[in-house]
């Protein structure tokens, strides 16, 4: 059952992903974090935007769904997951029907396994922040960008040039 008062856990703003930690990922410019959502979709929402100063992490108003915020840096062969608390991995998935060319390579979390098309790496970007990037089709390493906007959600995309800027906030303790 959530929590009814405030618990509030430590983070570490600006932190680097380093396995075995857990992280709330924010698109820099915005704040907005990265969400896993039923059926393994993996957005860009509004829902838990930081603010640009904040150090501790309220759970008790969004327990169950700030969970699906978190992510567990994993390392399998040298290459770096993300783990969400259901267990799922963020990577890359090819949808068979698509709107646009552009996007018709996707972040999801729809297996139970750290494989190929989960290798993650990140660069630190001179401007701060990091560029995040997943393994693609054969060895290229795809950038990850923010795709199509649907109401207050973003899907995120794959795409050879671009990478948004990401912040890693180390959440200091698990709250899911």
């Amino acid at each position: 059952m959530p929590p009814t008062t405030p618990i509030y856990i430590p983070v570490t703003r600006d932190a680097t992903p380093y396995p075995g930690e857990t992280f709330i990922i924010l698109h820099k410019p915005t704040n907005r974090v990265i969400t896993l959502l039923e059926a393994g979709w993996v957005l860009l929402g509004d829902r838990h935007a930081f603010s640009s100063d904040q150090k501790t992490l309220n759970t008790a108003p969004n327990f169950l769904s700030m969970s699906r915020c978190q992510w567990l840096c994993v390392e399998r062969d040298g290459w770096l997951g993300f783990r969400a608390p259901t267990g799922d991995y963020m990577g890359h998935s090819l949808l068979k029907k698509f709107v646009k060319e552009e996007e018709r390579h996707v972040v999801a979390a729809d297996t139970m396994h750290h494989g190929e098309w989960q290798y993650c790496c990140v660069r630190r970007h001179p401007r701060g922040g990091y560029i995040l990037m997943m393994r693609g089709n054969n060895t290229k390493l795809l950038k990850v960008e923010i795709g199509t906007r649907s109401g207050t959600l973003n899907n995120l995309v794959l795409r050879e040039d671009g990478g948004a800027l990401w912040e890693f906030v180390k959440v200091d303790g698990i709250c899911g």
